[in-house]
């Protein structure tokens, strides 16, 4: 990446007429550094259990990083993003996260439903402070070395990163039948889809497809965890909704109205 950034900055500097050489030109290509792969690493199916099971060894140690080490997976999120969570952010009644633009990569604001599951882990915290990870709760959660090194000994996983849970997750939620576009407005990634005028204005565009796919991502977690089969598939996306709003409310919907019959 400096060597990439380097040349184009002697070449701009050419064109200017400020230098008279690129000094990186001399160099042979096979003694230029060589760029950097893409991490391609997603937790296996085991792993993630055990990523589970280990999260929760930690209990409420180091602000309870294995709440969010839960979160980052459920959600797909950036860990700045959970980690640096404020309870100003999140609606724990309507089930919902909004991430402002002042903390999104992309600038602009993201919205992002919460899973049955993720609202039991938030509501289950103490509140005492403006974020939700933190140890006196004025600043975000910052000991990630510390924390994520207790977090190896109990899970007993190699060579991961905390930003493996967000690709993990992507291919979860494809998995369980998301489109890859769906994924990225899950994630708040900027595309051809998503960018542009039209972005502006996708604020809660396809909410309730969100909604079905974290819904499905938290159960098919729960299911790796318990060691049970899934009882939901995407294509029931209807009748999926009606069955997590009435865990939500408490309503009562008809079978015919989840099912989208009249």
């Amino acid at each position: 990446a400096v060597y990439l950034a380097l040349s184009a900055f002697f070449e701009w500097c050419l064109g200017k007429h400020l230098v008279t050489i690129n000094p990186l030109r001399g160099i042979a290509k096979t003694e230029r550094p060589r760029p950097v792969a893409a991490r391609e690493r997603v937790l296996t199916d085991t792993e993630i259990k055990a990523l589970w099971k280990g999260s929760e060894a930690l209990n409420d140690r180091y602000a309870n990083f294995g709440i969010g080490v839960k979160l980052l997976l459920l959600t797909g999120q950036r860990r700045d993003q959970v980690f640096g969570l404020r309870w100003a952010e999140i609606d724990l009644e309507r089930a919902e996260w909004v991430n402002p633009s002042g903390r999104m990569k992309s600038g602009r604001e993201h919205f992002v439903p919460l899973s049955n599951t993720a609202v039991d882990l938030l509501a289950g915290l103490k509140r005492q402070g403006e974020f939700i990870f933190s140890t006196d709760g004025a600043v975000p959660f910052s000991g990630f070395s510390k924390a994520k090194s207790a977090l190896d000994k109990e899970c007993k996983v190699n060579a991961w990163r905390l930003h493996d849970l967000r690709r993990t997750a992507a291919v979860l939620l494809q998995r369980g039948g998301a489109a890859p576009f769906l994924v990225e407005a899950i994630q708040g990634r900027i595309s051809g889809t998503f960018g542009g005028v039209a972005g502006v204005y996708q604020r809660y565009s396809y909410a309730d497809e969100k909604r079905v796919a974290l819904n499905k991502l938290s159960d098919d977690v729960n299911r790796l965890v318990q060691g049970t089969k899934a009882k939901v598939a995407m294509d029931s996306r209807t009748q999926y909704v009606g069955r997590e709003r009435e865990k939500r409310t408490g309503e009562v919907i008809p079978l015919k109205a989840k099912a989208g019959k009249t």
